[in-house]
C-alpha cells in the first residue's frame, strides 16, 4: 500500500503541505523530533494510505495510521475526533491535487498532483505531476515541469523546454519533444509504449530502459564507460 499522503497532527490543529516528509515538517514548523516531544504532545506523526495504491478513491476510503510509537494523552483519549481532523485536511489538500475528468486544467506550479481522464492540461514552471493514468491528455510540458509516472492511455503531446517524463508505463504516449525534454521508458510494465512514435528535435533525449538504448538528437556526444 502507498503512502499517499502524510501529515502532523497537534491538539489543537493539524499542518499537511505538498510535501510527505515529517522530518521536514518538524524543521518548518521549529520542532525538534525527540522522544520527550513525542510524548509531551508536540506532535503526532500520521498518513493516509489508498487502498490498492489508488489515489482516485475516496479520501474516507483511505486507511489512517499514526507512524510514531510514543503518543500523547490528548490522542490517546480521542483518536476519532484527531483521525477526523487529519481526513478534514486531507480533503482540503486533495481538492487542489487530485483531479478526475477536468478539461483544460493549468498547473503553474506545485507537486503531488494526480490526474485521471483529464483532457487539455498544461504544465507550467516547476509543477509535478506524481501519476496520471486513464485518458489523460497533456497538450505542452514546459519549462522544468515533470510527470513522474504515466498509466493506461495517458498522452503527452508537446514536451518543451527543460520538461521531464520520469517513467512512461502501459500505453502511455508521448508525440513530440524539443529543447532539452527528456523521457525514461520504464524497464516494466512498458510493453504498449511504442517508442518508435516519439518525435525528437533540439535536444531532446529518450531513455528506453527496456532495451538499455538511447535515443538523442543535436550535437550530443556519446561515450560510454565501463565500470
Amino acid at each position: 500500500m502507498c503512502k499517499l499522503k502524510s501529515g502532523l497532527l497537534f491538539k489543537n490543529g493539524v499542518f499537511v503541505p505538498d510535501y510527505d516528509s515529517h522530518d521536514k515538517m518538524l524543521t518548518e514548523k521549529g520542532i525538534e523530533d525527540t522522544a520527550e516531544n513525542r510524548i509531551a504532545g508536540k506532535f503526532v506523526r500520521f498518513e493516509l494510505s489508498p487502498e490498492n495504491d489508488d489515489p482516485f478513491v475516496p479520501i474516507d476510503m483511505w486507511v489512517f495510521k499514526i507512524d510514531q510509537d510514543e503518543l500523547p494523552e490528548w490522542i490517546k483519549s480521542d483518536p476519532e475526533k484527531y483521525e477526523a481532523m487529519a481526513r478534514a485536511a486531507v480533503k482540503e489538500w486533495a481538492e487542489n491535487h487530485i483531479f478526475i475528468g477536468v478539461d483544460r486544467l493549468n498547473l503553474t506550479d506545485g507537486s503531488g498532483y494526480y490526474l485521471k481522464d483529464c483532457t487539455n492540461v498544461t504544465l507550467y514552471g516547476n509543477s509535478t505531476v506524481q501519476y496520471m493514468c486513464g485518458n489523460s491528455t497533456v497538450l505542452n510540458m514546459c519549462d522544468n515541469s515533470t510527470v513522474r509516472n504515466m498509466w493506461g492511455n495517458s498522452t503527452v503531446q508537446d514536451m518543451l523546454g527543460s520538461s521531464t517524463v520520469l517513467n512512461m508505463y502501459g500505453n502511455s504516449t508521448v508525440q513530440y519533444m524539443c529543447g532539452n525534454s527528456t523521457v525514461r521508458i520504464a524497464k516494466n510494465c512498458s510493453k504498449g509504449v511504442n517508442v518508435e512514435t516519439i518525435i525528437l528535435s533540439q535536444n531532446a533525449t529518450i531513455k528506453d530502459c527496456r532495451t538499455k538504448t538511447l535515443y538523442a538528437v543535436g550535437d550530443w556526444k556519446l561515450i560510454i564507460k565501463q565500470g
